[in-house]
């Protein structure tokens, strides 16, 4: 398993936890996919779709964080490292 599967599991978890029938914004959302011709069924499926859509793309940030933070941990590597070549001097092969 990928750490984007990963996060994005996580994260259609919690945003799962947010659609409950306690919920106003969640039971009028539902409601309105009703009155539009959806059953509850349908309604219920295209909010486990949205839900789904925006869990990834908050791991995808999750997963592009790790890597900026990886990136920006290894500048002081790159100041440790030595030349790629043996003497910088002169040119070579004159």
């Amino acid at each position: 398993m990928t750490l984007w599967q990963h996060r994005g599991e996580y994260h259609h978890a919690v945003l799962t936890e947010h659609i409950t029938p306690a919920a106003p914004a969640a039971t009028s959302f539902l409601q309105r996919l009703e009155h539009g011709g959806f059953s509850a069924r349908q309604g219920l499926d295209m909010v486990d779709q949205l839900i789904t859509r925006e869990a990834l793309t908050l791991s995808v940030n999750d997963v592009y964080l790790a890597c900026a933070v990886l990136f920006l941990a290894m500048i002081p590597l790159l100041w440790l490292a030595r030349p790629p070549f043996g003497n910088a001097g002169g040119a070579v092969g004159h």
